[in-house]
């Protein structure tokens, strides 16, 4: 099988069991999707790579960076923001039990 395929297929699969284990959990929010993606795009290579835009070799990509690959994880931080502040994250309880250890 030609990688790109085995890739593309592992990928879909993973997608809809993603989306299928969302529908049935009553419990389960879509947000889910936002540390998908910055796993997907952390453990693979940046998408300005990806897309051909900016430094030709990686390795100067991961020295450099790219206005691309900063605004796609600026836009999942914001994203990530926004859900938990909608969901109203008392912090203080949070920090309460980090510093106990």
């Amino acid at each position: 099988m030609p990688p790109l395929l085995a890739l593309l297929l592992s990928l879909g699969l993973t997608a809809w069991l993603f989306c299928r284990y969302t529908e049935k959990q009553a419990g389960v929010s879509t947000a889910l999707w936002i540390p998908f993606a910055w796993l997907f795009f952390c453990s693979s290579r940046p998408l300005s790579v990806w897309m051909s835009i900016g430094p030709t070799s990686y390795t100067s990509a991961q020295l450099d960076g790219s206005p691309l690959d900063s605004s796609v994880f600026l836009a999942l931080m914001i994203a990530g923001a926004v859900v938990l502040s909608k969901r109203r994250l008392d912090w203080g309880h949070c920090f309460e039990e980090i510093t106990c250890y």
